[in-house]
């Protein structure tokens, strides 16, 4: 790990460009801070570094054709290699990433799917520089359901003593470490949410699978064909200026603290953040339920996951959201009194949205998101 020195320049860079419309949503699970760059666990070897998506968390992700991520290098004279990868889960464990090289075709079992080679770098002075890539997937990638791992695989190795050289990964890392500006979740909660995998001889190693220090998260974004519903959390007394009243849209958001666990006044309030790109200025509504219906209800425009005869969904209705230029809104923050703070510690919400065009009346479903307790 390394603290950052330069974020020098945005570019572009796309494959094959995958040529669809409506324009995909972004969906992360970092809070949009950046505390360092990083290989993870995987020093001065190839490897990869993932983010989880957990299953019990999102759900009815439409396919993926656009990702954006952050590389750094720490030597701009030399070329860095890499790709991006998705992975399924372990089966047997499935926080973790799946890595099973087939012995007859030496197939690793658990890729979803990865892009060729590229590289970036290799054009600078020689001090460090970073950059911040979009990439049209040459097709799109389908999720169908349950938890999955995506991000960057680091293709080239550097030198010994990889900070004076090799390309890394900006992250955000987990409160109170590297800083009190980190990820603040759930106390006690581990979120697992950054994976790493070393390779040795060219071939991912399964006995190399680790869980990074201090609980972080790699910058890396993926977008989908959906509008996008993720729980966002307010810490109203947090020690970060920087976060003090504003919503967290990481990994913090999935996992709130309701009952101050850290005795200082950190009673989360909490809420969703919906996005459709295509309907700026728009309109949305988010439904909340502690149920899902067993089955979903198919409609002509999509599916429908939250049980509509749950008391959240009949107490609370739809809580309205206005959509900004960009596409991009809150619902109110939900600051419940003490004895109900109380009743829900242990417990799940749902939530799932539509999105409206104010100007054609054109709508979408989003994705199902859970928030625990």
């Amino acid at each position: 790990m390394r603290k950052i020195t330069l974020i020098a320049a945005v570019m572009g860079l796309s494959a094959l460009a995958y040529a669809q419309t409506p324009k995909p949503n972004k969906l992360h699970v970092f809070d949009g801070s950046t505390e360092y760059t990083s290989r993870g666990t995987i020093g001065s070897n190839e490897g990869e570094v993932l983010n989880r998506i957990p299953g019990k968390h999102f759900g009815y992700l439409r396919p993926i054709t656009q990702v954006r991520y952050v590389l750094q290098d720490q030597n701009t004279k030399t070329p860095e290699y890499y790709s991006f990868i998705i992975r399924k889960a372990d089966p047997a464990n499935p926080v973790k990433p799946l890595v099973k090289i087939d012995p007859k075709t030496g197939k690793d079992l658990g890729i979803i799917y990865e892009t060729g080679k590229m590289s970036y770098s290799g054009k600078g002075s020689g001090s460090a520089g970073a950059w911040i890539f979009t990439l049209n997937l040459p097709k799109p990638v389908i999720i169908t359901k349950g938890t999955f791992f995506y991000g960057i695989h680091f293709r080239n190795v550097p030198p010994p003593g990889w900070t004076k050289d090799g390309g890394s990964c900006h992250m955000s890392g987990g409160y109170p470490s590297p800083r009190i500006c980190g990820e603040h979740y759930r106390l006690g909660h581990k979120p697992q949410m950054a994976w790493c995998v070393t390779y040795k001889n060219g071939k991912p190693d399964p006995t190399t699978i680790q869980e990074p220090s201090i609980n972080r998260s790699f910058r890396v974004w993926i977008k989908v064909q959906n509008p996008v519903l993720q729980p966002y959390t307010i810490d109203p007394a947090a020690k970060c200026a920087a976060k003090k009243g504003k919503p967290d849209l990481g990994f913090a958001g999935l996992w709130p603290d309701l009952v101050d666990l850290e005795k200082y006044g950190y009673l989360a309030n909490f809420g969703w953040h919906l996005r459709e790109v295509n309907y700026p200025s728009g309109i949305g509504m988010v439904f909340i339920a502690s149920t899902q219906l067993p089955t979903p209800i198919t409609l002509p425009y999509g599916q429908w996951f939250l049980n509509p005869g749950d008391p959240w969904f009949t107490v609370l209705g739809g809580q309205a959201v206005t959509l900004n230029t960009k596409g991009e809104g809150d619902t109110a923050a939900l600051n419940p009194p003490t004895v109900v703070r109380q009743l829900m510690v242990g417990t799940w919400l749902y939530a799932q949205g539509v999105a409206i065009d104010a100007k054609t009346g054109a709508f979408g479903l989003t994705n199902w998101c859970g928030t625990s307790f």
